[in-house]
């Protein structure tokens, strides 16, 4: 923990040495259950795994998610180290992604970019397709600033959408009681905006006698298809990052990439191609002012800079990215659910 500039210490006599790989999640929850948790101190569990968390065995790779879930339950957030590269020469260049991890999930903010702090509700809401199931989950990751502290992360079945709009309607009215006014309410959603959820949304403002306005941004990749953007007085013909380009009235490319200037001495990685983001609002108005629209835009490349899994910056918002992140875990949770813990709930634990 020094790494992150952490203070800690270890309480070897709650430590566990787990003695089978098939009977680790018993061991875990056998000791989960005989542990005393002194409720004046915040645990974190440092999990030395004997199981490759890209392991293609199903039977064992559910074993990390069903180790995040017994934690989870007893409030307590972990980090996963692979026991086979603790040995590796290279270690040194795990330790940043891992100290990044840690330091977020223990409530630290590991940077952000210098804009100002806006008075905004930010509200990001992304959906992973279960396997087990066959049926999608969304995820939501509520924020009450742009400064990457998230408030709260709930999941829902994805036909619930009455379920999504009472969580909605609940973290309005908790950001209006705290908050000495709000600016906007933006809701960053992984697909294009439908019908049902717009008249959810128009009925939650009203219930709650709201008077601020909100904007609905629709990010995607574009990737495998759509528009692809080339800058001819570049040897590599990749846009600057952070470059916006006018395809319809509310309809951008937003470059999301590791080239920062006109030079750049090392090597370009990440995500090369551009997202593409769709601004609608309420009222109207409001994607017609030149001003707002690009502080919107900003915004989502702001929280796409400050993507703390690794060092390694996303293109997509992590308003999202968490969302589908957090989806996708709790899909292969036993209960697919959530736990109802502190720490699940409002910690970066996932990642």
């Amino acid at each position: 923990m020094k790494y992150v500039s952490v203070r800690f210490e270890v309480d070897f006599a709650k430590s566990l040495k787990l003695q089978k790989e098939q009977a680790i999640i018993k061991e875990v929850s056998n000791w989960l259950s005989h542990t005393v948790f002194d409720s004046d101190k915040k645990y974190f569990v440092l999990y030395i795994s004997p199981i490759n968390k890209n392991e293609e065995n199903e039977d064992r790779s559910v074993i990390y998610f069903q180790m995040k879930e017994l934690l989870l339950e007893k409030d307590i957030s972990s980090q996963v180290i692979y026991k086979d590269n603790l040995g590796k020469d290279a270690f040194n260049f795990y330790l940043p992604n891992i100290a990044v991890a840690i330091l977020a999930k223990l409530g630290g903010i590991p940077w952000r970019l210098p804009y100002p702090l806006k008075k905004d509700l930010i509200i990001g809401i992304g959906a992973e397709r279960s396997i087990d199931t066959g049926s999608n989950l969304i995820g939501t990751a509520i924020c009450f600033r742009n400064d990457g502290q998230f408030e709260e992360f709930k999941v829902f079945p994805s036909d619930d959408i009455k379920q999504l709009g009472e969580s909605l309607k609940n973290s309005i009215r908790e950001f209006s009681e705290i908050s000495d006014g709000c600016n906007r309410l933006i809701i960053h959603y992984y697909k294009a905006l439908g019908s049902e959820e717009r008249t959810i949304l128009d009925s939650v403002m009203k219930q709650l006698n709201v008077d601020v306005p909100y904007v609905f941004v629709t990010v995607n990749d574009t990737e495998s298809k759509d528009y692809v953007v080339f800058y001819e007085d570049f040897d590599g013909r990749m846009p600057i990052s952070g470059t916006i380009v006018r395809l319809r009235f509310n309809e951008f490319l937003l470059c999301n990439n590791t080239r920062y200037g006109s030079l750049t001495g090392q090597k370009l990685m990440g995500y090369p191609f551009p997202v593409k983001v769709k601004i609608t609002s309420q009222p109207r108005e409001l994607t017609h002012d030149f001003v707002t629209v690009k502080e919107i835009l900003n915004q989502v490349y702001e929280f796409s800079r400050i993507y703390w899994k690794s060092i390694r910056q996303r293109n997509k918002p992590v308003t999202i990215e968490y969302s589908e992140i957090i989806a996708k875990v709790v899909s292969k949770f036993e209960n697919k659910k959530l736990p109802d813990s502190r720490t699940a709930t409002r910690s970066l634990w996932f990642l």
